[in-house]
């Protein structure tokens, strides 16, 4: 006999900042949920992206949650890691560690009709959910251009999404390909 998968009111995918907030919000309201993250931390993109260089693109002041304010930011356009660390403090401020799962990436979903939920598979097992907000940003999943040769070239690539930390580029011919800027 096989057991049911456990049921949550609430899942939340993703812990950036779409995510914390959602799990802060539901939490003041009461409302029983789980967050299911991927990865090890929290964070999102700002977890995710640590190439040299990487900052935030509009000012630091308007990545502050308005119930977490964060009058600390050292640059109009901070840097990654500090708004890594910022995420990091509010997750443990809010308590939305205790609720996040971590690898659990959510490989599937689908709406079942009849029982009038959501089948939800993961990395981790199924569970399902009455409600489910998709808290992943559009810049969850790098890119990779269809690129003629790509598949035979010989040298070292990675998206600057899955930065490298242990490749050292000293010496290095590097080619970039793309830009976080959308043609006008």
């Amino acid at each position: 006999m096989t057991s049911s998968p456990e049921h949550v009111r609430v899942a939340v995918v993703g812990t950036g900042f779409a995510g914390l907030g959602a799990s802060i919000t539901l939490q003041r309201a009461g409302i029983d949920h789980v967050v299911l993250e991927r990865a090890d931390d929290v964070g999102g993109t700002w977890r995710d992206n640590q190439y040299p260089g990487c900052r935030c693109d509009v000012p630091s002041h308007l990545y502050s949650f308005s119930f977490a304010p964060n009058p600390e930011w050292t640059e109009t356009y901070s840097p990654q890691p500090e708004i890594w660390d910022y995420m990091r403090r509010v997750a443990d401020e809010y308590g939305v560690r205790e609720r996040t799962r971590f690898g659990h990436e959510v490989q599937e979903m689908a709406w079942d009709t009849r029982r009038q939920r959501w089948d939800i598979c993961t990395a981790a097992g199924p569970l399902t959910a009455d409600i489910v907000l998709v808290g992943n940003g559009p810049l969850a999943e790098p890119a990779i251009p269809d690129l003629p040769g790509f598949e035979t070239f010989e040298g070292t690539t990675f998206h600057s999404a899955s930065w490298r930390t242990d490749h050292d580029l000293t010496g290095e011919r590097v080619a970039v390909i793309g830009s976080q800027r959308s043609p006008t």
